[in-house]
């Protein structure tokens, strides 16, 4: 008997005769292309993350987003806390709105940002409920807040008489934040769980297994939480368009001047929250179109990571766009910003086109006292003019007394 090497390990020799040994499994496989095969996996699955282009592009992004929308939302809060003439109803609204922008600014990009240089989650479990609870509660009050924007300006235009005390007000900021609160529960907490997906910049709640419960149940957040506000939104913005319009037709030259101001001013207005509007549909269209794709979507491992990071960076960028539009739309706003930023305290501050209204409120009352004053005491009505004219401001009797006109030199003559 005897033995040599060979490609299975020795071979044997008996009586003449050679014999194999059987191969091992280290013999047949070859341990390299194993290797190879593992590591080509492993860069396989590396690819589904961030590319180096696209880090420095998101990541300049989400800077610049997060800034923005930090600094910007702070002085918008900082100009309606400091100037008692900028507490006005709608300005409560947009300080809700500029909250729920700041959040974004202060605690989800920076998540986003430090989850797209390390590509992973690396925060851990409970801030990874926090990060995808804050999203959806941001978003959700954000567009609960305009539509209420939407009913209270409405309201103003349509109906001039009717005051919306600020309690109110304050009841529908509430409504708004308190309902986002609740749909960002269910859905990251009590009826689902936050989870980090591969290729994303956030977590958000899990994938869900497609049931007729969780379809009615994704239908039932969708429906509230965007198809009806924006349904509301269109439908009054569409109705105080109009109603401005009417007012603009039916107004001739003898109308008073001062009147006139005060339905331009509406006009501005509700122009300047319309473009706020129409921002943030712009912005979160991505992120609503690909949430429900990537929902309904069964093979979740085909989508790119640039459409995650492309839906949440135009989303977060919204709350940067809306303190640029105040300063580029409203003076008053402008003005705020130059003495914040100036440190010029000799700047006076106030949102005029609201309080023009709550005097048109009070002038009415008065207007309608000496209507009363005038069948009273059988007066002549240009003695009631006068009566209007030498009581009360001349501005606040163009603006506020419907159908009012100082009384010319003649009337006065014959007085």
């Amino acid at each position: 008997m005897a033995n040599s090497s060979g490609l299975f390990g020795d071979r044997i020799e008996v009586g003449g005769v050679t014999m194999l040994p059987f191969p091992t499994i280290s013999d047949v496989i070859n341990t390299q292309n194993l290797t190879n095969i593992t590591e080509s996996t492993n860069v396989t699955r590396a690819r589904k993350t961030f590319s180096f282009v696209e880090q420095v592009l998101f990541g300049t992004w989400l800077s610049i987003s997060m800034i923005l929308a930090i600094f910007g939302n702070l002085m918008v809060i900082a100009v309606v806390v400091r100037h008692r003439g900028m507490r006005t109803r709608t300005n409560m609204f947009l300080v809700s709105l500029a909250v729920a922008d700041f959040l974004i600014g202060i605690l989800l990009a920076p998540f986003s940002l430090a989850t797209l240089i390390a590509q992973d989650w690396v925060l851990g479990p409970v801030l990874c409920t926090i990060n995808s609870f804050l999203n959806a509660a941001c978003f959700i009050t954000s567009i609960h807040t305009l539509m209420h924007i939407s009913i209270h300006k409405y309201l103003s235009i349509t109906r001039p008489l009717t005051r919306i005390t600020k309690c109110k007000i304050l009841v529908m900021i509430s409504a708004a934040w308190g309902w986002g609160l609740t749909c960002a529960a269910l859905t990251t907490v009590i009826l689902s769980h936050a989870e980090f997906k591969e290729g994303t910049m956030q977590c958000g709640p899990a994938y869900p297994v497609i049931t007729t419960k969780s379809l009615l149940f994704h239908i039932i957040i969708q429906t509230s939480n965007i198809f009806l506000p924006l349904f509301i939104m269109i439908f009054a913005y569409s109705r105080m368009f109009g109603e401005i319009r009417e007012h603009m037709q039916r107004m001739d030259e003898n109308t008073a001047m001062d009147r006139a101001q005060i339905y331009n001013q509406q006009r501005r207005v509700t122009i300047t929250l319309f473009i706020v509007l129409a921002c943030f549909v712009l912005c979160w269209i991505p992120y609503c179109v690909y949430a429900n794709y990537v929902t309904f979507e069964p093979d979740k491992t085909k989508f790119p990571p640039y459409l995650n990071a492309i839906a949440y960076c135009f989303g977060y960028m919204n709350s940067a766009c809306n303190p640029i539009i105040y300063a580029w739309r409203s003076p008053s706003f402008r003005e705020g910003y130059k003495e914040i930023l100036c440190q010029e305290p000799s700047y006076v501050v106030s949102d005029e086109i609201e309080n023009d209204l709550n005097n048109q409120r009070r002038m009415k009352v008065v207007s309608n006292f000496f209507e009363v004053l005038c069948s009273l005491l059988s007066l002549n009505k240009v003695s009631v003019r006068h009566s209007i004219h030498t009581i009360t401001r001349v501005q606040f009797q163009n603006q506020c007394c419907i159908g009012y006109q100082p009384p010319t030199d003649t009337e006065k003559n014959q007085i």
